[in-house]
């Protein structure tokens, strides 16, 4: 009886491992940086990018997986990239095993080169995921540390650390490097309690400037909450993309500690604006030799620009962590302050906001900001009631 069992058993299982080789796997790759990416699958290109890409009915078994930074055709930023076409760079080459019936979560380290995943065993697709279609031909680089996707009439102006592969365009001589950070993080290791690690964190990069990738990666330390924020609060002002660092709540877990960085952050940015639009410095003085006297000149008040597409991809996670619209209008007020906006761009943000009444306060209080008011009357498909529509239509009847 007992052997007739074991057989039943061990048929059952062969039976149970051939249905999981059967079911089809699926899989999502994003970069924790959160910039753009494409991949390659066993040697076949899904032609899409976005801040994650999710491939699903693959089959059981060894799959070849190569990760790209993206660069949209015509980037600005980009000499190289004027020749109309798209351009993937290299970050991440390896092999992953999928189960069948499993969704695996893949998350790629640009700066480590390394893939850490989550296994499922509920196969989940995310509907509202953004990816884009690539329509325009994508030139490959597999080499390591490519630095011909450089503008190189500002190449001058950057440097490479030794963090492979990753150009950087901002220059500064005393910038954590990737084999400084290796070091932190084996120190921070021998360190027992979460207090002693943050203080080691703040004293080490107390004379570094730092990036907001490595900032994240700092608080991927830390255990406790209040330790994150610590040093996130403290990094700041060695920031150099500053740009970027609205990215680093979502590392935070508690609204509370979210807001208090975002706080920190726009009341820092607006001091730095009114330093520059109304402070002088002796290098920006007219010397009159007539009169023998030095004349203050004000600098050159900055000029609002306008929102910028991998700025609108940033706000718009950071906007996706906050659980009330009231919350979300003020990041966005906060953040868009000094910023210009397109109709089409006011659209996208309208649909973050849930209620109508939100949609419309934050219509009016954006309005001023655009740069096509003869389109802002677009938004009105954005509305249900006659009220709101009505209310659009006067705004844009006053600048008749």
């Amino acid at each position: 009886m007992k052997k007739i069992i074991i057989v039943i058993l061990f048929l059952l299982g062969m039976a149970d491992a051939a249905f999981a080789q059967i079911r089809r796997g699926a899989m999502q790759v994003k970069l924790r940086d959160g910039k753009m990416l494409t991949i390659m699958l066993d040697g076949r290109h899904f032609r899409r990018y976005g801040s994650s890409i999710t491939v699903t009915d693959l089959p059981h078994g060894m799959h070849d997986l190569k990760v790209y930074h993206f660069y949209p055709a015509n980037d600005r930023g980009y000499k190289t990239f004027k020749d109309n076409r798209s351009h993937a760079v290299l970050i991440y080459k390896g092999r992953i095993q999928v189960n069948g019936g499993s969704m695996y979560y893949c998350t790629i380290d640009p700066i480590y080169k390394t893939l850490s995943f989550r296994e499922s065993r509920t196969v989940s697709i995310d509907d509202n995921e953004n990816s884009y279609p690539i329509n325009t031909e994508t030139v490959f680089s597999d080499e390591k540390d490519n630095t011909s996707f450089t503008d190189d009439e500002n190449w001058d102006d950057r440097k490479r650390d030794d963090r492979s592969n990753v150009v950087s365009y901002y220059r500064d001589d005393n910038r954590l490097t990737a084999s400084q950070m290796a070091t932190l993080k084996t120190a921070v290791e021998d360190r027992m309690g979460t207090d002693d690690k943050a203080a080691l964190i703040k004293n080490y990069i107390s004379n570094k400037s730092v990036m907001t990738d490595q900032v994240m990666t700092m608080m991927g330390w830390l255990s406790f909450e209040s330790s994150k924020l610590e040093v996130a609060k403290a990094a700041y002002p060695k920031v150099l993309d500053k740009e970027n660092y609205l990215e680093v709540s979502r590392i935070l877990t508690f609204q509370s500690s979210k807001r208090e960085l975002e706080d920190m952050i726009f009341a820092q940015k607006n001091r730095r604006n009114r330093n520059l639009n109304d402070d002088w410095t002796d290098e920006d003085d007219i010397y009159d030799y007539d009169k023998r006297e030095r004349i203050a000149r004000p600098i050159e008040k900055t000029r609002p620009e306008l929102l910028q597409a991998e700025e609108l991809t940033l706000l718009s996670k950071s906007v996706a962590d906050k659980m009330t619209d009231s919350d979300k209008q003020k990041l966005l007020i906060q953040y868009l302050e000094n910023r210009k906006l397109l109709t089409t761009q006011l659209s996208v943000i309208l649909d973050w906001l849930t209620f109508e009444g939100s949609r419309l306060e934050f219509s009016k209080w954006s309005f001023n900001k655009i740069t096509d008011k003869e389109n802002f009357i677009q938004i009105k498909s954005k509305f249900r009631y006659f009220s709101s529509k009505k209310s659009i239509d006067e705004l844009v009847a006053k600048t008749n």
